[in-house]
């Protein structure tokens, strides 16, 4: 669960980074402009779907996996109180008015 309080303690020239389980990651090896930056790589395990008894293979060279989030300290003091999963945050800062921007990495 990602944890505001901790967050806000990591903060850093006005940001944070961390992992998709609410850890905090260094900052200085991210990319991440804007108040709400997801920093993705690209997805190199096959990927499959399950549709009724059928399986169908994705394209995975039209994916990503999320591997950092970073935040601006503005961002964090708009959401709630309460910690929340990676998804719940990927909401909070969307109904918070802000636009979440991709940030691609090749390692991190």
């Amino acid at each position: 669960m990602i944890s505001k309080d901790r967050l806000l303690a990591a903060v850093n020239d006005g940001k944070v980074a961390l992992d998709t389980e609410g850890n905090p990651v260094d900052l200085a090896d991210l990319g991440g402009d804007g108040p709400a930056t997801l920093v993705v790589t690209s997805v190199t395990d096959a990927v499959k779907r399950l549709r009724g008894d059928v399986v169908e293979s994705l394209d995975r060279d039209r994916m990503w996996v999320v591997v950092a989030i970073v935040l601006a300290q503005e961002v964090l003091e708009t959401l709630g109180p309460d910690e929340m999963s990676a998804e719940e945050l990927w909401r909070a800062v969307t109904g918070a008015g802000y636009t979440w921007r991709i940030s691609p990495t090749s390692s991190l």
